[in-house]
């Protein structure tokens, strides 16, 4: 919308069971007792933010447990561990919804982490992978 025709709004804030949402999937999620969904629409109740240039900013507290592959149990908890969050679509090819790294952030906010944590973040990047399979002819 044109904010000069709205009396200058500029944004607003709608409940998010209005607005049609990506189906984002944490691929190697392991607790699926509230489906393979990133953000369970169910459990959010935070508003949505409308900008007049179409931009949707929802942002809502999360939780995982994932399955990370190659941990080492030989000396666990001490050492260096990998793990891998990969997000992505089942039902969506890249066409239909471009999702990249907010404000172009490739990184997680830590913030809730805590200092006082058994594990320490040595590192961390985003990777965003856009793949094309044989099945289907746009890219994923």
């Amino acid at each position: 919308w044109d904010p000069e025709d709205h009396e200058n709004i500029t944004s607003l804030l709608m409940t998010p069971d209005e607005l049609w949402k990506p189906d984002v999937s944490l691929y190697n999620k392991q607790d699926l007792h509230h489906g393979i969904l990133a953000a369970d629409p169910r459990s959010a109740n935070t508003n949505a933010h409308i900008a007049a240039n179409g931009n949707i900013l929802w942002i809502l507290p999360v939780s995982h447990k994932v399955l990370c592959e190659g941990i080492t149990y030989s000396n666990w908890p001490w050492g260096t561990q990998t793990c891998n969050l990969s997000f992505g679509s089942w039902t969506h090819d890249s066409l239909s919804y471009d999702l990249q790294f907010y404000g172009g952030l490739e990184k997680m906010d830590l913030r809730q982490f805590g200092e006082h944590n058994q594990f320490k973040i040595l590192e961390q990047e985003g990777l965003r992978e856009v793949r094309r399979y044989d099945c289907c002819p746009n890219r994923m």
